[in-house]
């Protein structure tokens, strides 16, 4: 164990002669009764209670030198209760082109996917989860860990401005986007992994196709899940802000996905040992994720090489702990009258 501020450890010392000062005070300080004789108290044994009346005092050093021990931040190399889970690695590959913006859910399909996908992430508190997102290209968001909260503001922030701003081509890549999370999975040594990839529209762009993807995929032994988000309707007209807040009309067909990419995504699925859903309303692709959440799992242990864990809190509930003991005894049976 080590301490952050070892410094502070002083001030055992000066609490030691405060201490030894009160002792010593305490003992001159003690009224006398003066008695002609003393004989018809020989024998006489002081009470249990009487022989703990200084014990709240005790107790009250006792509890300052535990926060003084807790002001120094003592810390360890490893937590004081290992995070351990049955968890897997997840990559949630995200459509971010902006056909993403309809309004066949509300109050679009980009923030109702963000939305369950929170809620997907925030439920498996052992896995080690990352984002990417694609449209014509591919970009990784979050990498592959198990700090959700960090995750999920990345999540939050996901938006179809990347498209907007030309920082990712427009169209929809989804062979670039299972290609690019199954790269980032490859690097991890965990027995189970999996891709969760969601997308509205069909591949219409990128270098490497989605069935090429796949079989990336199932030679590292990347489960793939796809989903297809969106209405049943074959084309849809949309108006939708461009990056100065203008209204432009677009037409994209296929706003759920044409049977002929329903098949590429099942096969996806089907060459990966993965499944295929199919959500054409927010329940839909809430159900979705909940069979995902039933896959198998494996044992996870969260380590950080060289991280330091606080490990103050121990010694200040203990000193907490001690104080009230001191003040309740004080007041109730240890209780003196001047």
């Amino acid at each position: 164990m080590t301490f952050a501020f070892p410094y502070a450890l002083l001030l055992l010392i000066a609490l030691l002669l405060v201490l030894l000062w009160d002792m010593r005070h305490r003992r001159e300080g003690q009224t006398r009764l003066m008695m002609p004789s003393t004989q018809a108290y020989l024998g006489v044994r002081p009470t249990l209670r009487a022989r703990l009346v200084h014990l709240p005092r005790y107790l009250g050093f006792a509890a300052a030198s535990l926060l003084i021990v807790a002001l120094a931040r003592p810390q360890t190399d490893a937590p004081l209760l290992p995070d351990e889970g049955e968890g897997i690695d997840i990559v949630l590959a995200m459509d971010i082109s902006q056909s993403m913006l309809t309004k066949d859910m509300t109050p679009n399909r980009l923030e109702t996917a963000k939305s369950i996908a929170s809620e997907f992430v925030a439920a498996r508190r052992a896995d080690n989860i990352g984002l990417t997102i694609f449209g014509g290209d591919a970009l990784t968001l979050c990498p592959l860990t198990t700090d959700h909260a960090a995750l999920l503001s990345a999540l939050n922030n996901v938006s179809t401005k990347p498209v907007e701003n030309g920082s990712i081509s427009s169209g929809t890549a989804i062979g670039m986007g299972l290609a690019t999370a199954t790269a980032h999975l490859c690097e991890t040594s965990a027995p189970s992994k999996v891709v969760v990839l969601l997308t509205d529209g069909d591949n219409n762009t990128g270098a490497i196709s989605p069935l090429s993807a796949a079989d990336l995929a199932a030679n590292q032994g990347v489960r793939v899940y796809t989903i297809s988000i969106g209405s049943t309707t074959n084309e849809l007209n949309q108006s939708v802000h461009d990056a100065v807040h203008e209204q432009v009309a677009m037409k994209e067909a296929a706003d759920s996905i044409a049977t002929s990419q329903q098949d590429v995504l099942q096969q996806i699925a089907a060459r990966t040992g993965g499944k295929y859903f199919k959500a054409s309303t927010a329940s839909d692709l809430s159900a979705a994720y909940s069979d995902i959440d039933k896959m198998e799992k494996h044992k996870l242990i969260v380590q950080q090489d060289g991280a330091r864990y606080e490990a103050y809190a121990p010694f200040a509930l203990a000193a907490l702990a001690l104080l009230a003991l001191s003040i309740v005894l004080k007041l109730t049976w240890l209780k003196r009258w001047p």
